[in-house]
């Protein structure tokens, strides 16, 4: 008996990963920051729509295949996958049913879709929100709002002062920028860009020197700073 119980153990499948919250990845399609949120409480749809901008961010919108792609790698696996996490499109009332008038959070019309096979389908009348739908494939779900799930998916556009990715600009952005210029190498979080390798430069003059520290610290300072396009806003304003 014992033994057999021993080989039962051994044999057992492995438990899924528990659910939390993935790495910030950068996609260099658009060059925005993403993040899958684990939620295990239970979050339904607006309360991840509220909670994805009170963190200077939206639920993800899935412009093209490519963006999709990336950002399913990104949950693909993880036990974030299994919770099949909110994504910001939505169908807005009064919309001709199933299939009529989805949009994402950002205003964007639905224009690439990657709804799985039978999907929408309204099934009971109130499916008016969306969810991915699978670990194996990148695909999509309509989903009753008020429903809880365990997590969803947030974008950003970082700030040209978020060195850390973290999603505001502080002081700690400063100070890791002249770390950096005096010759240490502050290590990002993983999927933020290094210093000096696409974060940094606040000003966008093609360097990143004292000048980008000045820049951060005269904005928590209140002062106006003398930044131009192309450069990003230094942060919230």
């Amino acid at each position: 008996m014992a033994i057999l119980a021993s080989v039962s153990v051994r044999n057992a499948a492995p438990a899924l990963s528990a659910c939390q919250n993935t790495p910030i990845r950068q996609w260099s399609g658009n060059n925005h920051l993403y993040r899958g949120v684990c939620v295990p409480s239970g979050i339904n749809w607006n309360q991840a729509k509220n909670a994805a901008e009170a963190r200077g961010g939206y639920l993800v919108a899935l412009t093209s295949a490519g963006e999709n792609n990336f950002v399913f790698s990104m949950i693909d696996g993880s036990g974030l996958c299994s919770t099949d996490p909110w994504i910001g499109a939505f169908q807005p009332s009064g919309s001709s049913e199933p299939a009529g008038g989805w949009k994402w959070v950002t205003g964007q019309p639905m224009v690439f879709k990657s709804w799985n096979g039978g999907e929408p389908n309204n099934s009971g009348g109130d499916e008016n929100v969306a969810q991915f739908n699978s670990c194996n494939d990148p695909v999509w779900n309509d989903k009753n709002g008020n429903d809880d799930l365990d997590g969803y998916v947030m974008e950003w556009t970082r700030a040209a002062g978020d060195v850390n990715c973290d999603g505001v600009v502080d002081v700690t952005d400063a100070i890791l920028i002249l770390q950096y210029i005096s010759g240490m190498s502050p290590t990002p979080p993983e999927g933020c860009p290094a210093i000096g390798q696409g974060s940094g430069d606040v000003n966008c003059d093609g360097v990143v020197n004292i000048f980008d520290a000045l820049i951060i610290l005269q904005h928590l300072g209140g002062f106006p700073t003398s930044q131009t396009m192309p450069c990003a806003p230094v942060g919230p304003s």
